[in-house]
């Protein structure tokens, strides 16, 4: 587990690098996507990928995180409730240092909705990567069918996914920034996993 919270802080840091060593580059990689991604903007598409975003919102994801911690709670899962609040809590954290360390503007191209702040890492992916994916590791822990597991690992990996390409397609972010979000919210999450763990109580 550590080594896999490694592999992804790895990949952060690599994408990190190449945006800071060679801008133009990544630059030119980022506009290709987007413009991609962008192509498909259509109004059926829209308010999709608007709802989707919507999902990754810094206020939705705090009501959505104390909502699941008060369930769990009032169930008497204390463990759980608090490790869905260090997960989500941490990597937003992480997002406002490098947002303000990095300093990276946005590329507001053919934007879809509203943005304020700097653009490295995305706010909304690490959310989603931290919050959803601690969700469902709090939720497996209840399934003893593989079946079960796999299905909501699939589903949950898949929405991560489509939040992150809500921002490319909405134009407040660049490709880079979600893969960036991306490595970088997985390796906080598994970070934090090995740590309740590790730290299980066990009487």
């Amino acid at each position: 587990m550590v080594y896999s919270a490694l592999i992804f802080g790895f990949q952060f840091a690599g994408i990190l690098g190449a945006i800071l060593i060679a801008p133009n580059f990544v630059l030119n990689f980022d506009r290709l996507i987007l413009n991609y991604i962008q192509s498909f903007q259509s109004p059926f598409l829209t308010p999709v990928f608007l709802a989707l975003t919507f999902l990754g919102d810094k206020f939705f994801v705090v009501a959505a995180v104390l909502s699941a911690a008060a369930v769990l709670f009032y169930f008497k899962f204390k463990r759980e409730a608090l490790f869905i609040i260090a997960a989500t809590a941490g990597s937003q954290i992480l997002s406002f240092l490098f947002k303000n360390l990095i300093a990276r503007p946005r590329p507001f191209i053919n934007t879809l909705a509203e943005a304020d702040g700097f653009s490295f890492p995305s706010g909304h992916s690490i959310a989603a990567v931290a919050f959803y994916g601690a969700l469902a590791w709090v939720l497996l822990e209840f399934f003893d069918k593989k079946w079960k597991k796999s299905l909501t690992i699939g589903v949950v990996s898949v929405f991560i996914m489509l939040i992150g390409l809500s921002r490319i397609y909405l134009g407040v972010h660049w490709p880079s920034d979600v893969l960036g979000s991306f490595a970088l919210g997985a390796a906080w999450l598994i970070f934090v996993i090995f740590v309740f763990k590790k730290n299980k109580p066990t009487f």
